[in-house]
Formats: C-alpha cells, sequence, structure tokens
C-alpha cells in the first residue's frame, strides 16, 4: 500500500503542478503560454472543461495504466463527457483480488 499511495501522491502533485501553471499562464499571458485556452460546455454553463483539465486527466490515465495496467479508471471529464451514463465498471473488474 505505501508504494501505491506514493506513486498516487506523486502523480496528484504533477498533475497539480501542471494545472497550476496552466491557470497562471491564462491569468498572467506574459508568464507563458497556456496548453490551450478553449473551453467545453460539458452539461450545462457551470460545468466547464478546459484543454487543460483533459490534458491532466489523459496524464494520470497514462500513468496509472502504465504502472498499473489491470486497474479501471474512471476519470472525471471522460466519464462526463459521454451520454450514457451507466457505471463503467463492471462486476468482475472490481472484485477484491487477493494477493
Amino acid at each position: 500500500m505505501a508504494s501505491l499511495h506514493a506513486f498516487a501522491a506523486q502523480l496528484a502533485i504533477d498533475a497539480g503542478s501542471y494545472l497550476r501553471d496552466q491557470a497562471i499562464s491564462r491569468a498572467y499571458p506574459s508568464a507563458g503560454p497556456a496548453y490551450d485556452l478553449e473551453m467545453v460546455i460539458k452539461e450545462n454553463a457551470a460545468d466547464l472543461v478546459t484543454k487543460a483539465d483533459l490534458h491532466a486527466e489523459q496524464m494520470i490515465t497514462n500513468a496509472i495504466k502504465q504502472n498499473y495496467p489491470d486497474h479501471q479508471i474512471i476519470g472525471e471529464e471522460s466519464y462526463s463527457a459521454g451520454q450514457a451514463r451507466e457505471f463503467l465498471l463492471t462486476e468482475a473488474s472490481t472484485r477484491q483480488r487477493t494477493v
């Protein structure tokens, strides 16, 4: 569990740093170019997603798949983007595995 926690904590720090840098570059253009200023409305005007949000989620997803290929992933942006509101994990994929 300690190695899983360390992996998740570092991933959160990396993605958070990326998003912080993007927010600074949007607020202060002279600080450097933003990844992408485009925003998309998902379900209503209060539910916005930026390209930086999508990129951060993809960073996290790619790292998890690389390090834990058997893990199932539900991401906030990718799950919300779909039309179907079905739960994406199957019963078989969520069973506890004994080690």
